[in-house]
């Protein structure tokens, strides 16, 4: 999987294995120094060489957590940008509709980036290290104690992964199993919490509820059947290596020091040697939660996330505010799998005027306004601004039948179309939407938390300020799309008046079924007389 920023992430892990190796030599001369004291107990040589060796590999298992949890937030924070990357790069309403549920995208930027953080940041370089430690405790085997001994344990070292790998397939289906039913799990609750009003009001909470017990009972028996294989290759692992390796050992420094060809101190010592051998038990049982979850997580994340190097536009801001002429001409647009939505169309719109599209659901209102914002892309034809084709959102802001308030403070969401306004600019915009009064009057006033969805406020007030945040961006276009569908009689009259006052100031489109708002227009077009023709 390619991450940003992967260089800075194998150096980190190239220290953690390098440390790893410099732990098991230093440790293998500790366990030789202490063999030796038992032979050369006259001496202090052993101990000396014990204690520099100690000190060094203190050392190297500092160095190992501290490099592999910088590379471990490296990671995960590189996953999510990529996926961050992926999403915005969506900026279409085509497009958008083209991304995975949004469970599956929560899941994978939040528990898969933190497995496969795991998975490459920490896991990857201790697996090196630990299956590079047999290799190195060979070497010293051979050059300080017998060459023929190290010979028939690397056999066993290499025959051991061998067997184990071969249990361990057997339960990679249940590791695929728990990862897919972790996800299915996770876009069902995500679902409940933002569909809990209508399954209230349509009675359905007590289905719901068993619904989803049925699938957390699924995702625990995956989980069981994921430790029990996972318990199973603990038990044929410690069989194998304690068994084979460290029993091996133990019985050849019992046959030498019988015959003579070995000291007690340097028997000692091989069975000390043989129990390094043993290192990788540590990282096998570990593979069932870190490796096999890590992987499937990342070949989910490879899958959402394709190419990371793809760039993100940030939007342009607008060139100036005074209104412009804007237009669509010979515009042809198809949605995937429908009838064509737009034929030929050409729409002229006059700087400064306030023009209404009307006409009956589908006649195409809210894809003229998607195609004059940017949302959509004809399939031929031009979007004019000012007389020439331009980047529509460099000329236009929205305000949509529902538009989304970021859980945050009322200065949050505001500041989301002008991020360095100041709090003056703030209440300037708020007083143009008609909310400033009703926002003087809570307690935080800028600071109030408008609530997830902005339910904390009025449906009013949360579309009056989202006409105030729009208001901030001070484009010379703004796009209305049904913005009093929704809202009290009073909201509709107050937005009506901010869109009164904003009259030659902006060049206004909107799309209403309101008679209220349809008295500000200086021209009404109506989309159901003139889909498939041109229209001026």
């Amino acid at each position: 999987m390619s991450l940003p920023g992967r260089s800075s992430i194998r150096g980190l892990v190239r220290v953690s294995v390098t440390a790893a190796w410099a732990g098991t030599v230093t440790l293998c001369v500790i366990y030789l120094a202490l063999g030796d004291t038992l032979t050369h107990s006259e001496t202090t040589r052993p101990w000396l060489l014990a204690a520099g060796a100690a000190v060094v590999t203190a050392a190297a298992a500092a160095t190992i957590p501290l490099a592999d949890d910088r590379a471990q937030r490296r990671i995960e924070h590189c996953v999510r940008v990529a996926l961050q990357r992926r999403i915005l790069a969506a900026d279409t309403a085509l497009t958008r509709s083209q991304l995975p549920a949004a469970g599956r995208v929560v899941s994978t930027g939040t528990d898969g980036a933190a497995k496969i953080a795991a998975l490459r940041g920490g896991f990857v370089a201790s697996l090196i290290g630990a299956a590079t430690t047999p290799l190195i405790v060979l070497a010293v085997i051979a050059a300080a104690v017998d060459r023929t001994l190290a010979v028939l344990l690397l056999v066993l070292v290499l025959a051991a992964p061998v067997l184990v790998g071969g249990f361990q397939h057997l339960f990679r289906r249940t590791s695929a199993d728990h990862r897919a039913q972790s996800r299915r799990l996770a876009g069902e609750f995500l679902d409940a919490l933002r569909g809990l009003r209508t399954v209230a009001l349509y009675g359905r909470t007590t289905e719901h509820a068993t619904h989803l017990a049925t699938e957390s009972e699924h995702q625990r028996r995956t989980v069981m059947r994921l430790l029990l294989g996972n318990q199973m290759v603990l038990l044929l692992t410690d069989i194998v290596f304690y068994g084979g390796l460290v029993g091996t050992a133990t019985a050849a420094a019992v046959h030498l020091g019988a015959r003579g060809e070995l000291d007690a101190g340097r028997a000692l010592a091989l069975v000390l040697l043989a129990l390094l051998l043993t290192t990788p038990i540590d990282y096998i049982g570990q593979f069932f939660y870190i490796g096999m979850t890590g992987a499937a997580a990342q070949k989910e994340a490879v899958a959402l996330i394709g190419d990371t190097d793809t760039a993100v536009a940030a939007p342009p801001h607008p060139v100036h505010t005074a209104p412009v002429s804007c237009a669509l001409r010979g515009v042809d647009l198809t949605h995937p799998g429908r009838t064509a939505t737009l034929t030929d169309l050409t729409l002229e719109i006059a700087a400064g005027e306030t023009v209404v599209l009307v006409g009956p659901s589908g006649s195409g209102k809210s894809t003229i306004l998607a195609l004059l914002s940017g949302d959509l892309h004809p399939d031929r034809g031009t979007i004019e601004f000012g007389g020439a084709a331009a980047d529509p959102r460099a000329y236009t802001t929205v305000v949509h039948q529902n538009t989304y308030l970021f859980t945050g403070t009322v200065a949050d969401n505001l500041r989301l179309a002008a991020p360095h306004a100041s709090d003056t600019d703030l209440w300037d915009a708020l007083e143009r939407a008609h909310l400033a009064d009703e926002i003087r009057a809570l307690p935080g006033g800028l600071d109030t938390e408008v609530g997830e969805f902005g339910t904390a406020l009025s449906g009013g007030q949360a579309q009056r300020l989202s006409l105030a945040r729009a208001l901030l961006r001070d484009a010379p276009v703004l796009i209305l799309d049904e913005v009093t569908s929704q809202v009290d009689p009073r909201s509709e009259r107050l937005i009506a008046e901010t869109i009164s006052a904003l009259a030659g100031h902006k060049t206004i489109v909107l799309a209403t079924h309101s008679p209220h708002l349809l008295t500000l227009a200086d021209r009404t077009v109506d989309l159901g007389a003139c889909l498939l023709g041109a229209t001026r």
